[in-house]
């Protein structure tokens, strides 16, 4: 513990970039979030970071997995010389166009979503403090960056097994509601990457209709529930009041699920805007395979006539295929008893 502390107290005054960036990190970003400003990640620094309302330029300082470490350039308060330091959680997509990006330093300065602790250069503080939160990827306090330039053109992942099915859906504050009194449509089946909002049986004047389409960007779990963060890129056709960024959640009471749709990010803690339920189950998917045996080919049973367990018993590939081979088997067989009671009988008749 005492050797933690005097490094730490050494190595504050000439603080560099000790770790680097991974090239999914890097790039321009901006979040759909209050209390956010747009980032630049380079390798070893973020630029564009205001805890207390002045921009400094943070270096890679320490990293573990998907947590970092970061500290502040050097500043003055009064005639002592202070660095922030915080610890962040960064999460990129697959197709790391999108970062899920989360605090977890509980601040001595804080300002909106950013938090920080201050270390005067003869501090004794000791550096692993910065990180006080579990580093746990839950959906909770997550925010959403976007990479810049491709708001508009991100890269989906497969909405959760969960939506894909349409529903009935009413909006659960009094104003949206008296303008959609009958309800609306929620369908997950004609694209299983994407959400459409379907208001068309609103009233004339309700500022939702149309029927905006959500991607689904990525989906946690945490207990019983599945989160959803969805993302609308365009506001063309779009009601007036549409989030930019929205989470579905999806839970299972008494066997039925039930789905909540609030603004902002999971586990923001934001207002329920509507509550839907489940009224029609997609078309089950059956895709076209071959199944190649000895000098065979044979396409699969058209739709609705596969059997369970992939076609023939045991799951072996179609049916076709696998009578085929029994067949065969009953005919070399049956060829090699004959040659042989032909022998036997060759050869009793010998002298």
């Amino acid at each position: 513990m005492l050797l933690q502390v005097v490094l730490f107290v050494l190595f504050v005054p000439c603080v560099a970039a000790v770790c680097t960036f991974p090239s999914q990190l890097q790039g321009q970003w901006g979040s759909k979030f209050d209390g956010w400003t747009d980032l630049t990640i380079t390798s070893g620094q973020i630029t564009g970071m205001q805890p207390d309302g002045r921009s400094l330029d943070y270096s890679c300082y320490q990293s573990n997995g998907t947590t970092y470490v970061i500290v502040s350039a050097e500043f003055s308060f009064g005639n002592i010389q202070f660095h922030f330091y915080t610890c962040l959680d960064i999460v990129p997509s697959q197709a790391s166009d999108v970062l899920y990006f989360r605090v977890l330093t509980h601040p001595n300065i804080g300002h909106q979503n950013f938090s920080v602790m201050s270390y005067a250069q003869d501090g004794d503080r000791n550096i692993s403090e910065i990180c006080k939160e579990s580093s746990t990827e839950v959906p909770l306090h997550f925010d959403v960056f976007l990479k810049k330039g491709f708001e508009n053109n991100i890269e989906t992942d497969r909405c959760p097994r969960s939506l894909h099915a349409e529903f009935t859906a009413n909006f659960t504050n009094d104003v949206d509601f008296s303008k959609c009194p009958e309800g609306f449509v929620i369908d997950g089946c004609n694209n299983r990457s994407h959400l459409t909002f379907n208001y068309s049986d609103c009233s004339g004047d309700q500022s939702s209709n149309g029927a905006p389409m959500y991607m689904c960007l990525t989906s946690m779990e945490a207990e019983n529930t599945t989160y959803t963060t969805i993302y609308l890129p365009s506001a063309e056709g779009a009601p007036v009041n549409a989030y930019e960024i929205a989470c579905m959640e999806q839970t299972m009471v008494d066997g039925q699920l039930s789905i909540t749709k609030s603004g902002g990010a999971c586990g923001a803690m934001p207002s329920v805007e509507m509550m839907a339920n489940e009224t029609v189950s997609c078309r089950m998917e059956v895709p076209e395979t071959t199944t190649t045996g000895t000098n065979t080919s044979t396409q699969a049973p058209p739709s609705g006539t596969t059997k369970p367990g992939g076609g023939g018993q045991g799951g072996g590939g179609s049916g076709d295929v696998n009578d085929g081979n029994a067949a065969s088997a009953i005919v070399y067989g049956c060829t090699t008893l004959l040659i042989a009671v032909v022998c036997g009988v060759l050869a009793s008749a010998l002298p």
